[in-house]
């Protein structure tokens, strides 16, 4: 069952304090969501399993493709993220080496900026990328295979500076930022569980602009409820947080919790099916109103869901005929 935060830690929604969020019909409308993905089954002429980025719009389903490597050398590209103005796309790409950060034109996919090795890129502010890497850009050095830190890349001057500091044997496996929340963070240990965690965005920003990184300490757990918890997503308002979560042996399903209650309300998995479906990878429309999550078969195939928060109800959003797997929606 779920229980709300320990009294003798600080509340999310304190750290949050009194900045005042704008109104939900200030807020941005984003018509798309975009994700990458790839095929095992030759779909569109695909040779290999290599990644690329597409956006669907959440009204029609309609799919469209923003980059395309069907006829080149094998590259990835993986984990889209829209800018600010939605002109732009981050993303980390591979030719089967390190991957590296690129930037690219959201309506053409033409590749506008490539900076240092790193992989899934959040974008904190129009000027500046957070993301997650192994290695130190200072020294090169790798960390631990089990040890994953996350890093700010200012796109100006490309100048790169380290946000957190949480040591051996864990790893930062995904995150979200909100600009008055900080960041949430999906984190594992080295043979144990994965949680929840928050850095308030004065603790990251103090970090980006040459303080210390923020160490374990503090970090602040989100939640502690029955099974694992990660892949987290800020709703608009920074009121509630989405995420996926699982048991060993039972397929994964999403949901979110109310930071201010407790409360979590996970959405109802698909029917009895052959093969199993598991759901993954929640985020947050612009208004709040619904989510959208995959839901597929292991690394075979997926479809992206939509939830009504409201009404509770899922739709299926994409049908590709069980050709595609989907991943890391951002909407």
């Amino acid at each position: 069952m779920p229980r709300v935060i320990p009294s003798a830690l600080p509340r999310v929604t304190d750290l949050i304090g009194s900045v005042k969020l704008p109104p939900l019909d200030r807020i941005v409308r984003r018509p798309e969501i975009t994700y990458f993905a790839y095929s095992v089954v030759g779909a569109d002429g695909e040779t290999t399993s290599q990644e690329d980025i597409f956006a669907v719009s959440p009204v029609t389903g309609d799919i469209r493709r923003i980059t395309d490597d069907r006829d080149g050398p094998y590259i990835s590209d993986r984990d889209p993220a829209w800018a600010p103005d939605r002109s732009s796309i981050a993303l980390h790409r591979s030719d089967g080496g390190p991957s590296r950060l690129y930037v690219i034109a959201s309506g053409t996919g033409v590749t506008t900026a490539a900076h240092s090795e790193g992989f899934s890129p959040v974008w904190a502010r129009p000027d500046w990328l957070l993301y997650r890497s192994q290695i130190d850009p200072a020294t090169g050095a790798a960390f631990d295979p089990w040890r994953i830190e996350v890093w700010a890349l200012n796109l100006v001057n490309g100048g790169i500076c380290r946000i957190t500091d949480v040591g051996p044997e864990r790893q930062i496996d995904e995150m979200s930022w909100h600009p008055a929340a900080g960041l949430v963070l999906g984190m594992s240990e080295a043979g144990g569980s994965s949680r929840l965690y928050v850095i308030p965005a004065a603790a990251v920003h103090a970090a980006r602009l040459g303080g210390l990184p923020v160490a374990s300490a503090g970090l602040t757990p989100l939640t502690a409820i029955a099974g694992e918890a990660g892949a987290p997503s800020w709703s608009p308002t920074a009121d509630r947080v989405a995420y996926s979560t699982w048991t060993p042996g039972s397929p994964s399903r999403v949901g979110f919790i109310d930071l201010e209650t407790g409360k979590v309300t996970l959405v109802p998995g698909p029917v009895a099916a052959s093969p199993v479906l598991a759901d993954y990878g929640p985020v947050f429309s612009p208004d709040g109103k619904q989510l959208a999550f995959c839901r597929g078969h292991e690394d075979e195939y997926s479809e992206i869901c939509l939830y009504n928060v409201n009404s509770r109800k899922v739709r299926q959003l994409t049908d590709e005929n069980r050709t595609r797997f989907k991943g890391s929606l951002d909407w």
